[in-house]
């Protein structure tokens, strides 16, 4: 028996020692930084953060007829960690997003009946967003590029009377490449692509969840061609193949995508609401241009290309095709057009920079086949010591095609400083207006005016 232990103790006490010393390491490296400096081991650079702040909203539900204004409390923690050699760039960050609602305004509902609704239904303490990016061998002619994102949001829908008034949606999106520099003015970057997407919402007054997957992937293209030494040639592209777990959503349940204020203009059942079709698609981009510094002050990024989405309608339910109501207008085969991005940027001092930009896409959509959008931003930022003030402005319409058609504009605008109290310290301030409205809808869609107050403090060791 006293063997055994006497082993025993030893074995308990080689694995202690490594335990104790990363303890010990970590502890020493933590008592060493002071705030703002980092944690710092070796080329590893730890930077742990939070946000903590009030928001007040004055249209909490994104309502189109009964805004609803509410106060919540935002704690958001996150961690930066990079690792910068010669030879391999490594970055990881994450944040976890807190909103805890402390007050909500009655309903018109509520005020007429005196009956009270749980508020707690806006709470969202499952929002985060991690990513991870690794470019390995960076000084070789031949290099490895890794990219990983994994996020969840929850958004607010028009459901005041749901247990869980958002659509969520989970991503998990990953790629890689391989990198060619023949030269060190040329990289080619050949790979691929793949995402899932989990969407989740509830029907109004109903606490059960709807789920649909995306899967999204293929092939990727990234040139680069630095021609002068602050100007680049970039050639993009990619073909992606999204493929739908359930290629129609029958019945109440879809109303949830389109806007709980819809009504069935498709196939009608015992709730009354039309069924929505997804048919699967292949999308392929290809843009070319020229990113860069210009003069001292000015820089321009222009892209211009091509984008064809070819949607399979032989994926669909033809039955359930057939019923629409609307069948004969309905229009499941894709579009292809112009793409282009072009933003100028213009330093008109040191510290203060104007910008305006302009962009024409489009991508898949969760709830009909695709949106289609044209925006346009301006914004101006400056620093005046400590004060950081900036201003942004940006209008983008879009156009919804496939077995829901409409056309939205989306106005936002924001105004808002920060001010730098420590290094590792800041106060900021902002008030945001959003705005959503349909110019043209086939069927009855949300329109609502949204705007948030933000005070909130950075605080980064």
């Amino acid at each position: 028996m006293s063997t055994l232990s006497s082993k025993s103790s030893q074995t308990n006490t080689k694995t202690l020692l490594p335990l104790a010393a990363l303890v010990g390491l970590v502890f020493s490296m933590t008592a060493q930084a002071a705030p703002g400096d980092h944690i710092r081991a070796g080329d590893a650079t730890i930077a742990p953060d939070i946000d903590l702040g009030f928001q007040y909203r004055t249209n909490s539900y994104r309502s189109d007829d009964d805004p609803v204004g509410g106060g919540n409390l935002r704690i958001s923690p996150g961690l930066n960690v990079s690792l910068d050699t010669p030879m391999n760039e490594l970055v990881v960050a994450g944040e976890w997003q807190i909103y805890k609602y402390l007050f909500v305004a009655p309903t018109a509902a509520e005020q007429a009946s005196g009956i009270d609704l749980p508020t707690t239904n806006l709470d969202r303490f499952n929002d985060f967003n991690v990513i991870a990016d690794l470019d390995a061998l960076k000084q070789d002619v031949v290099g490895i590029l890794l990219h990983e994102q994994a996020s969840l949001r929850n958004n607010q829908a028009d459901n005041i009377g749901s247990d869980t008034p958002f659509t969520t949606q989970i991503r998990n999106e990953m790629g890689g490449a391989l990198r060619v520099s023949p030269g060190p003015a040329l990289g080619i970057a050949l790979g691929a692509d793949w995402a899932h997407d989990d969407f989740k919402m509830s029907a109004v007054g109903d606490t059960r969840d709807l789920f649909n997957r995306r899967n999204a992937y293929g092939p990727t293209l990234n040139v680069k061609w630095d021609f002068f030494p602050r100007t680049a040639m970039v050639i993009k592209g990619d073909y992606l193949l999204y493929r739908w777990s359930e290629n129609t959503i029958f019945g109440a349940d879809a109303s949830t995508f389109v806007g709980s204020s819809t009504t069935a203009t498709g196939t009608t059942g015992a709730n009354d609401t039309l069924d929505v079709l997804l048919p699967n698609s292949n999308h392929l981009k290809l843009q070319t241009g020229i990113q860069g510094r210009f003069t001292k002050k000015a820089f321009l990024d222009l892209l211009v290309g091509y984008g064809t989405a070819i949607y399979d309608e032989a994926t669909v339910d033809a039955g359930v095709l057939a019923a629409h109501a609307n069948a004969a207008e309905v229009d499941l085969t894709g579009l292809n057009g112009l793409l282009a991005t072009v933003q100028v940027r213009y330093k008109i001092a040191e510290e203060t920079e104007f910008s305006m930009g302009y962009k024409k896409d489009f991508a898949d959509s969760f709830f009909t086949n695709y949106v289609a959008y044209d925006q346009v931003y301006a914004q101006l930022s400056a620093s005046v010591a400590d004060v950081h003030p900036m201003v942004r402005y940006s209008l983008r319409l879009e156009n919804y095609g496939g077995d829901v058609t409409r056309t939205d504009l989306l106005n936002r605008f924001e105004i808002g400083a920060s001010y730098d109290l420590q290094d590792w310290a800041s106060l900021s301030s902002a008030v945001n207006w959003q705005q959503r409205g349909v110019a043209q809808a086939e069927y009855a869609s949300v329109e609502y005016d949204d705007v948030t107050v933000n005070f909130m403090g950075t605080f980064t060791y």
